[in-house]
């Protein structure tokens, strides 16, 4: 009897292996059908670049000086800022990239640690002409800070979309910092399941909500957002944070540019997996350091929007096409950044 109950323990052992691989292969099998029709109904808007072996994807509209750079968040990528740049591209030429492993750039081995170098040879090779005006958001407003820091020839403009400090690394709390490793564990997770389509078959997307994109956008957004690159490159960003804010304090210099600090005045939850006090001491911080940030040029103002979270391009992106407005204004006219916005 038990020789037979053991037979058949192991024959159901065996079936349910061969149950759970035929599921595995499934999914894999979904997921990449599904993503190569999605690909081909929606290839990358803009070009394609081959910086070294990879490419990057940039999108330009519009025409003039100085170009405006667009930066994405962690997570982010050029979609981010479809609600922005075709308002900035009546006023000058208005760019939006995506960094490696985002959106329909490639792979690369560094994705995190050559970001700013990326963007300067993204920038040469596709012949997009300076002078340049940055705007970057969150994890981007760090690697546009980088990028002025070390290309202070190219950069006349900075506009810092609730962008992140470079001594956030060393101030921020044990709990934030465990929440990070959380978070990055939990992408790494979605990184790995993504190849078996459970990311496409539940909707854990990596592109921007669709309520924030044009209709004719949102299919694209689609398209590329359940790649597991995607999702791996974001928790890697969470992983390398110290060392990016390291980077930034390396090459800081004092500048002289307009510059246009803005900050979300609505409580939010910029690392989730906080505890509410911990949140808070984090928001404190946060506030602190984006009043810092207009230490960085004698031309720098503030502007603290009070009905926005965190997601300040989504949820009200006229006040960035604004602060660009008056950037690029300031910088064609030679004339000082209007401290108080018009």
């Amino acid at each position: 009897m038990k020789k037979r109950l053991g037979r058949w323990l192991r024959r159901g052992l065996g079936l349910l292996a061969i149950l759970v691989l035929l599921a595995l292969l499934t999914g894999a099998v979904y997921q990449w059908v599904a993503s190569t029709r999605a690909i081909k109904r929606h290839p990358a808007p803009g070009q394609l670049v081959d910086i070294g072996g990879y490419r990057l994807h940039i999108r330009c509209l519009g025409a003039g000086e100085p170009t405006v750079i667009l930066e994405a968040g962690g997570g982010g990528s050029s979609l981010d800022w479809g609600q922005i740049q075709p308002k900035i591209a009546p006023l000058t030429r208005a760019c939006a990239y995506d960094r490696a492993g985002v959106g329909w750039s490639d792979q690369s081995p560094h994705p995190v640690e050559h970001a700013p170098d990326d963007l300067d040879a993204l920038l040469r090779t596709a012949r997009v002409p300076g002078p340049y005006v940055l705007v970057g958001a969150s994890l981007g407003g760090l690697f546009s800070q980088q990028f002025a820091y070390a290309h202070p020839q190219m950069i006349v403009g900075l506009v810092l979309v609730d962008a992140a400090h470079p001594d956030l690394a060393t101030r921020s709390s044990a709990d934030a910092k465990r929440a990070e490793k959380r978070l990055a564990g939990l992408l790494t997770a979605f990184s790995y399941v993504s190849y078996f389509g459970l990311t496409r078959a539940l909707d854990m997307s990596m592109g921007p909500p669709p309520r924030v994109l044009p209709p004719d956008e949102r299919d694209a957004a689609a398209a590329v957002g359940f790649r597991p690159g995607w999702y791996r490159v974001t928790a890697k960003s969470l992983h390398e944070f110290d060392m990016i804010c390291a980077r930034v304090q390396a090459v800081k210099r004092p500048l002289t540019i307009p510059i246009v600090v803005i900050s979300h005045g609505k409580p939010d939850q910029i690392i989730p997996f906080m505890s509410r006090e911990a949140n808070a001491q984090h928001e404190r911080l946060w506030s602190e350091l984006q009043q810092d940030l207009t230490r960085l040029s004698p031309q720098a103002r503030q502007t603290i929007v009070h009905d926005s979270g965190h997601m300040i391009a989504f949820d009200r992106p006229d006040v960035v096409v604004t602060a660009v407005r008056d950037v690029v204004e300031a910088v064609r006219s030679n004339t000082p950044l209007q401290l108080t916005p018009k």
